[in-house]
């Protein structure tokens, strides 16, 4: 958890727990863009209207990326899955404190530029914290006993969250299978989990094995959920960093012509570029001085 006095456990009450704890996550660079309070706008989506968002967000990515149906489906699995995982995963780590994560409750701003949710709101000021936390007494807030119960509840929500989501994307949009969904939805669990860390200071070994051991409870009730990510140590001459390797490639090199996976048309994380390659970008990337 973050150090005191500035996380939850600081020993005081206040009137509104959530806005509190968003407040201070805000705080830092590189954390997920979350809000408290109704959106307004039309690139403002509800994550319960499951049929609505599908039109519009494969219609966009039909509209960017002409004839790869394929690669359009695993980035809208990705934005939908990064969405949720970004609305609860950063509190859990930092504040030990879970945002309600139902669908209704749940909406994300699409991007003007990319096929991506730019921003989080969180429509319910509903917490889920531990016994010893301050807003334990909260009327907004439920306790559950223990730091594995909070995982469970995670992945309950989550699971409730994108199943509505993936079975929409199999069933009658396009072609891609469950497991690729899934697979995506872990490489945000464990991607989130590490820049969290690197944002707020927490030690990324004990974020990654504290988001290894949710994504083993995922398993355990989505059994195609098999395909995960691998932590990648980068040593650069400046700092060193834990990044990752994922488990499931995104299919972006299907979109551009002459992709490479030594060159363009794979990201740095692909499971389908060699370690050494990405050794060398990453290691070019912590060297940077505006590097995050």
């Amino acid at each position: 958890m973050v150090s005191e006095p500035e996380g939850a456990k600081a020993g005081v009450i206040d009137d509104a727990p959530l806005a509190s704890s968003l407040a201070r996550l805000a705080r830092w660079d590189g954390t997920p863009a979350l809000t408290l309070g109704g959106p307004t706008g039309p690139d403002w989506l509800r994550l319960r209207d499951v049929d609505r968002g599908l039109d519009l967000l494969l219609a966009q990515g039909e509209a960017a990326t002409p004839g790869c149906p394929d690669y359009d489906a695993a980035s809208v699995a990705t934005m939908v899955a990064g969405a949720v995982v970004d609305a609860g995963l950063a509190l859990l780590l930092v504040e030990r404190r879970l945002p309600d994560l139902d669908p209704v409750d749940l909406a994300a701003r699409r991007s003007p530029d990319e096929l991506w949710f730019d921003k989080i709101a969180l429509l319910s000021p509903r917490l889920t914290v531990l016994p010893d936390d301050p807003a334990a007494v909260h009327p907004d807030v439920t306790v559950v006993p223990t730091l594995a119960d909070l995982h469970q509840r995670f992945v309950d929500r989550l699971l409730a969250a994108l199943e509505p989501w993936f079975d929409g994307l199999r069933r009658t949009r396009a072609p891609l299978g469950r497991a690729g969904m899934w697979g995506q939805a872990a490489d945000e669990i464990t991607g989130t989990a590490l820049r969290t860390a690197r944002a707020v200071g927490l030690d990324e070994g004990a974020a990654w094995t504290e988001a290894s051991s949710i994504l083993d409870r995922l398993a355990l009730l989505v059994p195609r959920s098999k395909a995960r990510a691998r932590p990648f140590p980068v040593a650069a001459a400046t700092r060193s960093c834990l990044f990752q390797v994922k488990g499931t490639c995104c299919l972006w090199y299907r979109s551009v012509p002459g992709s490479d996976p030594a060159g363009e048309g794979y990201c740095v994380a692909c499971p389908k570029r060699t370690d050494a390659d990405r050794y060398s970008l990453l290691v070019a990337h912590l060297d940077e001085p505006t590097a995050p």
